[in-house]
């Protein structure tokens, strides 16, 4: 028989179930329940903080780095490249709505990479 908190906490209805507690997961639950305010929503973690893709790149809110950007022209195209970097930049716009810049410990222009003359080939 299952306790009233076990009841409440893991087996109340739920009409959007959200793997992953990382950026990705928490901004899409939040996306979701601000347009459909009545929608039950759960978000699972695996451990007891999140520890997937969110953490992996060191908590870097960013739209690319230029090897990135440079890599995606070349693979899909100067404009589907341009339109990747500014999609994630509104992204990051839209987070930076949602919670003030110091609470992430977000720095606008903190960002940098380094080209040894072995990734010349990236230019």
């Amino acid at each position: 028989m299952l306790s009233i908190w076990e009841t409440d906490s893991f087996y109340f209805p739920t009409d959007i179930l959200i793997i992953g507690a990382g950026l990705t997961g928490l901004n899409t639950a939040i996306e979701i329940k601000s347009q459909n305010p009545s929608l039950s929503i759960r978000v699972v973690e695996r451990g007891l903080f999140p520890s997937g893709a969110s953490v992996k790149n060191a908590g870097f809110a960013c739209f690319g780095s230029l090897s990135e950007i440079l890599d995606d022209t070349k693979q899909i195209g100067e404009q589907k490249a341009l339109e990747r970097a500014q999609t994630r930049y509104l992204g990051i716009q839209k987070l930076l709505t949602l919670v003030s810049p110091s609470d992430i410990d977000f720095h606008k222009d903190d960002g940098f990479e380094i080209f040894t003359e072995r990734e010349a080939s990236l230019l």
